[in-house]
């Protein structure tokens, strides 16, 4: 992945957590969330060690949410494969 593709990576990612606000807005419950704060703030493409073989995992690193955030992983999961992101994981992070 290249810093381009990073990029508009991360800019869907904020779109989607936008979204997801206005979802929150509307009584959705999405766990422990600070949303003043919350974004992406990095892509990393990860590799194993152990099994080189295996292909690279993209993931989208979101702050301040709680690592067990874990129906906003999910709603930005699906707000990424909708828009052409479909191997990506999302974490969430204080």
């Amino acid at each position: 992945m290249n810093i381009r593709d990073a990029e508009r990576l991360r800019d869907v990612v904020n779109a989607g957590l936008a979204d997801a606000f206005d979802q929150m807005k509307n009584g959705f419950d999405f766990g422990g969330v600070n949303w003043g704060d919350l974004g992406c703030t990095d892509i990393e493409q990860r590799t194993s060690q152990l099994h080189p073989s295996n292909p690279a995992v993209i993931y989208a690193v979101i702050e301040e949410a709680a690592p067990d955030a874990h129906k906003l992983c999910k709603f930005i999961e699906e707000h990424l494969k909708k828009n052409g992101f479909p191997d990506v994981a999302v974490v969430t992070e204080w």
